[in-house]
């Protein structure tokens, strides 16, 4: 099985292509978190009719809270909500002369 790659939030420097757009992971982040809050109110109570008491803006920013872990004693933190974005390879990487190639050949 191949290593998955999770896109981070900051990242802006990877190139991700989907159909014939390319877009970095930042934007797409950024995209999908601007989504959930451009209407606090239904996402908030979206999450309110799924008993979630949570208002989304607060989870997106963070809200102080406890964990607790199997094994170990509650810890005291914050817990913030982020978007993971994971590629999985079809098949093991070319390295980038092979890319370069390919795109060349292929005229994209």
């Amino acid at each position: 099985m191949l290593d998955s790659i999770i896109l981070k939030a900051d990242d802006k420097e990877t190139a991700v292509a989907i159909g014939n757009q390319i877009y970095l992971p930042s934007v797409l982040h950024s995209v999908i978190i601007d989504y959930l809050l451009a209407d606090v109110s239904r996402t908030s109570n979206y999450l309110f009719n799924k008993k979630i008491h949570i208002e989304i803006k607060a989870l997106v920013e963070g809200v102080k809270s406890r964990i607790l872990q199997p094994r170990k004693d509650w810890a005291e933190g914050k817990i913030s909500l982020k978007v993971c974005l994971e590629f999985t390879p079809d098949s093991p990487s070319r390295n980038s002369e092979e890319n370069l190639d390919i795109f060349r050949a292929t005229g994209e």
